[in-house]
């Protein structure tokens, strides 16, 4: 019979798991990439909204979601000329609601 503590231990030695969360979690630190996650929530914006909505620069911008887009938290797809970008799934939207609910006990989002 397996206990708890044996439960811990294995997963604890997951390192390649635990890394890759602890690169998730990373993104939410950075106060533009956190913006950028925020302003997707529920749409679809086009690099130009992303740009004038959080007034950056549109190298800025492409830096920022590489980044987002490498660790699964930001899709893109393209629409005629325009590309558009959407949270990946709503696993990250729920990560965003369950860290605000935690902090700011169900305040106004």
């Amino acid at each position: 019979m397996v206990n708890s503590l044996d439960l811990t231990r294995k997963k604890l030695n997951q390192f390649d798991k635990l890394n890759a969360m602890g690169n998730f979690f990373s993104n939410f630190k950075d106060p533009t990439r956190l913006k950028i996650i925020y302003a997707l929530r529920n749409q679809k914006l086009c690099g130009n909204d992303l740009c004038d909505l959080l007034n950056i620069t549109k190298s800025n911008l492409s830096h920022q979601l590489t980044i987002l887009k490498l660790n699964k938290i930001v899709k893109w797809e393209k629409i005629g000329v325009k590309v558009f970008y959407t949270l990946d799934d709503e696993h990250v939207e729920s990560i965003l609601d369950l860290a605000y609910d935690h902090l700011f006990n169900e305040e106004d989002k």
